[in-house]
């Protein structure tokens, strides 16, 4: 039941390339730590994060993985994109710390993580005729507090990756492979 974001068109790229190979571009996302809240006064001025600084810095990196392949494609042809996941997609709670400072639940961490990333994986779309995203779990969404040897694929980073697979479904050139395995 839940609603897929809206497809977008695949824009046309005008210009043939005359390329002699065909490149893949590859733009890895990690380690958001969705919910987590660094506060600026504790760190000094140093330091500081939170869902709002995530917001950003997933917008800022899209646009700039369009930006940079938009630029290389005046000389390569690039029609793929992979965005490999690699965990610690969320801030989790598996430490008594976190649990106390995180913005949110680690639910609603997972369900807001995904949403975004869904809508900056929809917004990359149009400029790729292909996007693979091969996904694999971390530790901070893990539900025990030691890491497993069984089952290392129930965990809140994997429940991510199925709800941005549901909100991308309706997206056609948009392809996630989630294993169960904790490698890919």
């Amino acid at each position: 039941v839940t609603r897929a974001l809206k497809p977008v068109d695949v824009y046309q790229k005008k210009k043939k390339i005359h390329a002699q190979s065909v490149q893949v571009a590859i733009a890895p996302l990690c380690d958001t730590h969705v919910g987590e809240y660094v506060d600026y006064e504790q760190m000094a001025g140093l330091n500081q994060y939170s869902i709002d600084i995530f917001n950003r810095r997933l917008f800022g990196w899209a646009n700039q993985v369009v930006n940079l392949v938009s630029f290389r494609q005046k000389y390569a042809n690039i029609s793929k994109l992979v965005v490999p996941m690699l965990g610690d997609m969320v801030s989790g709670d598996i430490h008594a710390e976190l649990a106390k400072t995180n913005l949110d639940n680690v639910m609603g961490q997972m369900i807001r993580g995904a949403h975004m990333i869904s809508q900056a994986l929809v917004f990359m779309s149009q400029y790729f005729p292909e996007i693979f995203v091969p996904c694999v779990v971390g530790n901070h969404g893990r539900l025990t507090q030691k890491p497993p040897a069984k089952d290392k694929y129930v965990d809140w980073d994997y429940m991510m990756y199925q709800w941005i697979g549901a909100f991308c479904r309706d997206q056609k050139n948009i392809k996630l492979s989630i294993p169960t395995s904790f490698m890919h």
